[in-house]
């Protein structure tokens, strides 16, 4: 809990640090013509429209769905395909909205979606895995979504450790020329025919992401006892590249080094692969592309790794996978972006947009579910750029709605220089009604630029759509793209259907200070410590009971706990709540599950007197069906009353 201290000032810190590096990006006009301009492919357009890809990986959709989000995975544990469209709909959506020009995205981690027989022989493409990814690419197509399609990620890791010789079962076509064209044919061919429909949204397609994972030796991982030589490496990223090359004419063929720092590079390994584009891996705690992973300056700039083909940063980060800074995050990566376009890089991806249950911290989706401040700064930092080549002189930038699924939780990407917002909402998309007008910034942006708002007067069953303005100091504004259609969801069920016992308090029975005690509400901290909590039959929402705390101190901590949930379910969590008095930024509710303080969605209490549903959705896990639902807050006045948590 004490990260939640000095909250505010370390926001207006990373505002600032935002501001500072912003000033610092180089300004490209471009020029305009009075009609669109034709090119040749979709690399060549987002190079003429913003002069540099801003890239983010999004290897797999979901950790729980590694290796299998597209198709069935080849192991025990990810057999199954658990492809979701509304997954994949929530990151294009959030991945558009803050500015990102293309998407990298994996199609066979740990050989995801191949049909290989027990002799290794590559028999083809699994139909469920064509069809996903047909799906998948209509999705980004209609939502203006380009991509990089990498074919094959290392499998050294994941694949070896489970057996030695699965491993070697699927990566034969890497040394064995019989099977490499197998895979050319069976494999290759079939998703090239599919990309060719949708050439338009293909910025590249990367055959190999890190293949000195599967090399062996000084050119490779050097002390990992398999893998095959750089040799027959290099030779099927020549026979991949060729034939993608000859089925997709004009789109860019690029691999991507991962190993061996820049070494590879300056030994010249990737100018003799017939490739586009050359991409390679770097991690640093500089926010510098010109320093290794020990944050030593290996070159001062492209030249001297003497490439032959124009170079993408591939995937960067911090080395410091376990720096959950806010503040450190921001700042190494728009260092990294900026220093990427000064050092001549055409592109760079961040590692990666991330889920909850990560454990590294080099994601955008922080463990509470919710995105990190350095969303908000890279959507600040494409928003200059785009302003820049454009001419636009104004400091307002456009608001960019988020994947919404709920009314109490309109979320978006906000506006520097804004004096206030005004949301509208319509039933129609014809007839637009303000439902909040001269809504104070600081009451919706913690000072991230990411925004939400509460619709309280939506009415059920009735579907909206939304849409914001920024309005400046001066009167100007800029008004977001409509969002998709939100339906106010389920807040309550029946009795029968509730895993919460007593939801309205209405047996009369006290809450306990301390211990497990299944289906009770637990009261901690310093309302438990000073008697300040109890049950009230004054201003109750509903029935004769509701819970009253009083939070004097720091982090005064209340638990209902729910057993027995089923595993792998999505489920549905609400509760009422009435926040008076001053409460402090840490005031928030979320879930813990089993101890673990794997937190999951956060919402912040309002604090009007006023009786709120405040709702978050969660899924259980395969074992962890024991879960606990808790507050926190920094001081203030509660009542809490009918909790429901059933099934989506």
């Amino acid at each position: 809990m004490d990260t939640q201290k000095g909250s505010h000032w370390k926001r207006l810190i990373l505002a600032g640090l935002v501001a500072v590096l912003l000033v610092a990006i180089p300004l490209s006009i471009a020029g305009t013509n009075s009609e669109p301009p034709a090119y040749a492919n979709a690399y060549e357009r987002v190079m003429a429209e913003d002069g540099f890809i801003y890239g983010i990986k999004v290897p797999w959709a979901d950790g729980n769905l590694y290796a299998c989000d597209i198709g069935a995975g080849q192991l025990p544990w990810n057999n199954k395909a658990q492809f979701s469209l509304t997954k994949w709909t929530e990151i294009l959506t959030n991945c558009k909205a803050i500015g990102f020009n293309c998407v990298s995205i994996w199609l066979f981690e740990q050989a995801e979606g191949l049909v290989v027989n027990e002799a290794g022989e590559v028999m083809g493409v699994q139909e469920e895995f064509m069809t996903n990814l047909e799906i998948l690419l209509d999705l980004a197509t209609s939502m203006d979504i380009n991509l990089m399609v990498t074919f094959q990620p290392h499998l050294s890791f994941a694949m070896y450790s489970y057996s030695p010789e699965y491993y070697t079962r699927f990566t034969q076509w890497a040394f064995d020329p019989l099977i490499r064209q197998q895979y050319l044919d069976r494999v290759v061919d079939p998703i090239c025919a599919l990309l060719e429909n949708y050439r338009d949204h293909v910025v590249a397609v990367d055959v190999y992401a890190e293949p000195e994972g599967d090399v062996a030796g000084r050119l490779g991982n050097v002390y990992q006892p398999y893998g095959t030589t750089w040799e027959n490496m290099a030779d099927h990223i020549r026979a991949v590249g060729a034939k993608v090359r000859e089925a997709l004419p004009g789109i860019p063929v690029v691999a991507c080094s991962g190993w061996q720092g820049f070494e590879n590079l300056r030994r010249g390994l990737y100018n003799e692969l017939g490739l586009d584009l050359i991409g390679m891996d770097i991690y640093n705690d500089y926010g510098d592309v010109r320093y290794d992973t020990t944050n030593t300056k290996k070159y001062e700039s492209l030249k001297d790794l003497r490439l032959t083909k124009p170079a993408i940063v591939s995937e960067f980060g911090a080395i410091s996978s376990k720096n959950w800074s806010d503040f450190f995050q921001t700042q190494t990566t728009l260092g990294m972006y900026e220093s990427a376009r000064e050092a001549g890089y055409v592109g760079a991806f961040y590692w990666m947009y991330g889920y909850p249950s990560s454990s590294e911290s080099l994601t955008l989706v922080g463990p509470s579910g919710n995105f990190r401040p350095v969303v908000g700064g890279i959507r600040m930092m494409i928003s200059q750029n785009q302003k820049d080549r454009s001419g636009d002189t104004s400091l307002l930038d456009q608001p960019a709605m988020l994947y919404n699924t709920d009314v109490l939780n309109i979320r978006w990407l906000g506006s520097r220089n804004v004096d206030h917002y005004r949301v509208e909402r319509t039933e129609d998309m014809t007839n637009w009604t303000i439902i909040a007008d001269n809504l104070d910034p600081t009451t919706v942006d913690p000072g991230t630029y990411l925004c939400t708002y509460q619709d309280q007067s939506a009415v059920p069953k009735v579907e909206y759509h939304y849409r914001v303005t920024a309005v400046d100091f001066d009167g100007g504004t800029k008004t977001s793209e409509p969002s998709a259609g939100l339906i106010m969801k389920k807040l309550f069920c029946t009795p029968e259907e509730n895993a919460v016992g007593d939801p309205g308090f209405e047996s009369g029975v006290m809450p306990v200070t301390s211990g497990d005690v299944p289906g009770q509400f637990v009261v901690y901290g310093s309302a438990a410590d000073s008697g300040q909590w109890g049950l009230t039959t004054e201003g109750v929402h509903e029935g004769n009971y509701a819970l009253y705390v009083h939070g004097s101190g720091s982090w005064a901590l209340g638990m209902y706990e729910v057993y027995d949930l089923k595993p792998n379910t999505e489920y549905t969590f609400t509760m009422w709540v009435k926040a008076s008095s001053s409460g402090s930024d840490n005031s928030a509710w979320g879930v813990l599950e089993n101890w673990s303080w794997n937190l999951m969605p956060i919402q912040h209490f309002i604090y009007d007197g006023e009786w709120r549903y405040y709702t978050i959705d969660f899924r259980t896990g395969a074992a962890g069906n024991n879960y606990r639902f808790y507050f926190g807050d920094g001081g203030g006045d509660f009542l809490f009353d009918d909790m429901y948590c059933f099934e989506k």
